[in-house]
């Protein structure tokens, strides 16, 4: 059995990939960040990373680029102390 996974971006009215995949198909994801940088506020950073979409064969079937605004401190805070 054949299923289409069709990604869009948010604003895009046309997807920009789509994967035709069978049922029988194990995917994973493999993440590579490839830049981080503070905002201005400095209490958020900006992840750009790649991910490789692979199938049991470990072959990469799609791949894509994502950008991600995350929360965090900024770097004159330190680095939280563990109990």
């Amino acid at each position: 059995m054949r299923r289409n996974l069709e990604i869009s971006v948010a604003g895009e009215e046309a997807p920009v990939s789509i994967l035709h995949y069978k049922k029988a198909w194990a995917l994973h994801g493999e993440i590579e960040i490839t830049s981080v940088r503070p905002t201005s506020k400095g209490n958020r950073g900006i992840v750009v990373s790649r991910i490789d979409v692979k199938n049991q064969k470990d072959e990469v079937v799609m791949t894509y680029e994502a950008t991600r605004m995350l929360a965090g401190r900024s770097a004159d805070q330190g680095t939280p102390q563990t109990a």
